[in-house]
Parts: C-alpha cells; sequence; structure tokens
C-alpha cells in the first residue's frame, strides 16, 4: 500500500480530517502533522513518498486513532479504527495512559507536540488475569 493507492481505497474516508501521523516504510519512520484532502493526505514532504511501499500507518488526532498494516507476507492489509467513545464503554481500570517523548528527530518545530499519549486497553484473560488488548495514540 502506497499513500497514492491509500488515497484511492475505501479505507480513506476513516482516516481523521487532521492530526499527525506515523508512517513506516522499510528504510524509514515518518512524523508528521497531516491534513485529509480529497486528492490525498497533505503533509511536508508528501509529493516525494507518494509511491513509497507503506508497511505500517497510523493517523491520529485526539480522539480517533487510524491504523493501517501490512502483514508479513504483504498480501492482506489490517486496518483499526480505534476512538475514545469506544472507551467510555470500557472498564476504566482497564485502561492505562502512558506519556511518550518523541525523540529530538522526529520532533521538527512544525509538529509541534514533545509528547504523544498512548491509551493502553487490557482485557481479562479466562484465567482472570489481565493482559493487554489493543492501544490507542493521542496527543
Amino acid at each position: 500500500m502506497t499513500f497514492e493507492e491509500l488515497k484511492k481505497s475505501s479505507y480513506y474516508p476513516r482516516i481523521p480530517a487532521e492530526g499527525y501521523l506515523i508512517a513506516v516504510f522499510k528504510n524509514r519512520i515518518l512524523f508528521e502533522r497531516y491534513r485529509k484532502e480529497t486528492d490525498g493526505l497533505c503533509f511536508p514532504g508528501a509529493e516525494e513518498i507518494r509511491t513509497e511501499e507503506l508497511l505500517r500507518l497510523h493517523c491520529f488526532d485526539r480522539d480517533t486513532e487510524y491504523r493501517l498494516l501490512v502483514t508479513d507476507d504483504g498480501d492482506r492489509l489490517v486496518e483499526l479504527v480505534l476512538n475514545a467513545e469506544q472507551e467510555k464503554a470500557m472498564e476504566p481500570d482497564l485502561l492505562f495512559e502512558d506519556e511518550m517523548l518523541v525523540r529530538p528527530e522526529y520532533r521538527p518545530e512544525q509538529i509541534g507536540i514533545q509528547k504523544l499519549k498512548v491509551i493502553n486497553r487490557y482485557r481479562y484473560t479466562a484465567f482472570d488475569t489481565m493482559t493487554p488488548d489493543n492501544y490507542r495514540i493521542s496527543f
């Protein structure tokens, strides 16, 4: 999946209108502020990487994270949409919020944030032990 293919896919409407993106490619990671437009995601340097193969993409605002994962064999895409509304229905004891510092090389002036929030979601197993279930990135 490339950014060029993404804008034409059925996945595109599920991406938040604006926020931050983390794009993982074979040889690099990109962290940028973006805005969704009809012709694709708009962010600094977008044109240069439109056709690079994505391995993983996280697009998020304060309440919603859109996640797209390419399986190891490249044949399948896994899409997740996680939001704060879902967490309201969860047991509060199963949610843990962490703040993660963004490394200096990934936070140029235009990014505007130094920390990301990671909302960890847990669940109980059949043996009544807690285990990680998922997470959502926010700011």
